[in-house]
């Protein structure tokens, strides 16, 4: 349940200190899709989901993400080949996209703080690099981005053997 707590933290956090300058119409359907991931970690969690159920879950949040933020994995480039538009295959990439990172972090969680130690070096990476190298609006998405390490680095000391939060006697 660490990414509920993390979740909670740095959507608070960038709500809070972003309100007057995130495109709303954008955040929040991320928000939202995270929130799927979030309550199907949850039940799974909980309950025990079947494979099916959670793709099903992450299927959801993708749709969200592509429909709803218009985020989409449109096209790509091949160094010294060139550039293609993915046209409709764009959705079905996006869905696989999105499953594919999903599962790859659900996999190495299987490791106390592998899976947050992973996090927070990738997004320190493109934070640096959104900083550094993003035209007109790279420090505040930087910012956003060291939110969410701040948030993972909260919940890491819980990540060690044996990843329990300890609430007392």
């Amino acid at each position: 349940a660490g990414g509920l707590a993390i979740f909670i933290s740095f959507s608070v956090a960038v709500l809070w200190e972003f309100r007057d300058t995130l495109d709303i119409h954008r955040i929040l359907p991320m928000l939202f899709a995270a929130l799927i991931i979030i309550i199907t970690g949850l039940i799974d969690d909980i309950y025990g989901l079947t494979p099916l159920q959670k793709t099903a879950g992450e299927v959801l949040a993708a749709l969200v993400i592509y429909f709803f933020a218009g985020i989409g994995f449109n096209s790509f480039s091949i160094p010294f080949i060139g550039f293609f538009h993915l046209g409709w295959l764009s959705l079905p990439m996006t869905i696989l996209w999105i499953l594919a990172i999903t599962n790859a972090m659900n996999l190495i969680d299987g490791l106390d703080g592998l899976a947050a130690g992973i996090s927070m070096i990738a997004l320190v990476t493109i934070g640096l690099t959104s900083y550094f190298f993003s035209p007109g609006n790279g420090s505040a998405v930087a910012i956003m981005i060291f939110s969410l390490v701040a948030a993972i680095a909260g919940f890491f000391p819980y990540n060690f053997h044996p990843a329990t939060i300890f609430l007392g006697d």
